[in-house]
């Protein structure tokens, strides 16, 4: 029996089952068996609605089969790709439906490392608003260059994604946006590493979301490798993170910066079974050049007499 017929049976939307089956079962990997309780009644009483709610879930799976199900909609992907760039002739990338059909489908975790420009950001962002659309929690999204994220939460606005963010730059708004995630009016929340780290977050707005979150996004995923420790220190609290979480929720890292060496040292981390879209990670835009000049006067006269004429941005070193 196909999902859709199940669906009719049952009389329950697509997206409210499969954002049942999927809440059970990651309560099935994160939670305690009855058996083993410590003692405590609420902890016991707890376990045992745990299980019944993983038994009832069960039950819908056989119900239809257990089949994997598709829940990405090409039409309304397209639609929201248009929104975020603003461009009523936009298409996808190459690589891109693709990533999002697969972190939508809940298809095991993705990698994807792609030169900048290219449009991560519309990857989790689209992926974000068709699990909602169905029914589905919120996101997490970590990431530690927020403040420079204002372009694509703007695309994510256009696309009605309700983004926040919690960061060292809007610390007067941290219980507003807090208790926006607690009243699920928040579609994906954006934090900074560091936050992983502050007891107050974790007890207060993590707490409250962590068995609703539909996807885990990971940005600048460099910075988990040995490469960038020294960036981010608190990226390797991440590592414990992914490995603690249930195989089933889905999990998208993304990042423009990954050598072979790092790639395999995020395959390691995580992984099982991750997939990788990778591209070219040269940009036509970006070049280097150097000049040789005999000293720090000549270089300096050479940069006052060029770069008012020089068009675009760059960096130079003296």
């Amino acid at each position: 029996m196909r999902l859709k017929e199940a669906c009719q049976i049952l009389e329950i939307e697509e997206g409210a089952l499969l954002a049942k089956i999927e809440e059970a079962w990651r309560d099935l990997v994160s939670f305690w068996d009855p058996e083993k309780c410590d003692g405590s009644e609420r902890r016991r009483r707890k376990a045992e609605e745990m299980t019944k709610r993983i038994n009832e879930a069960h039950d819908v799976v056989k119900c239809f089969g257990g089949e994997k199900s598709e829940i990405y909609r090409a039409d309304r992907a397209l639609e929201l790709l248009k929104k975020g760039a603003n461009r009523p002739n936009a298409e996808f990338r190459e690589g891109q439906e693709k990533a999002v059909r697969q972190v939508v489908n809940g298809r095991g975790r993705m990698l994807v490392v792609q030169k900048t420009g290219w449009g991560k950001s519309f990857v989790y962002f689209i992926a974000t608003k068709l699990l909602r659309e169905s029914g589905m929690g919120p996101a997490l999204l970590v990431s530690p260059l927020l403040a420079l994220m204002r372009n694509q939460i703007a695309a994510a606005e256009r696309m009605g994604v309700k983004a926040e963010t919690i960061n060292s730059d809007n610390e007067k708004r941290w219980r507003e946006v807090e208790d926006a995630v607690r009243r699920d009016k928040v579609d994906i929340l954006l934090i900074s590493p560091e936050r992983l780290a502050n007891e107050r977050f974790n007890e207060e707005a993590l707490a409250v979301i962590a068995d609703r979150i539909a996807l885990f996004v990971v940005d600048e995923a460099h910075c988990i490798s040995d490469w960038g420790h020294d960036f981010r220190p608190d990226y390797r609290r991440i590592e414990g993170i992914v490995k603690n979480l249930p195989p089933n929720l889905r999990l998208l890292a993304t990042t423009a910066t990954a050598s072979n060496r790092v790639i395999e040292d995020l395959e390691e981390v995580l992984g099982p079974n991750l997939e990788i879209s990778r591209g070219d990670l040269a940009r036509p835009s970006l070049f280097l050049q150097t000049i040789r000049l005999p000293g720090q006067a000549e270089r300096l006269a050479w940069l006052a007499e060029r770069l008012p004429k020089m068009q675009g941005m760059g960096l130079s070193t003296l």
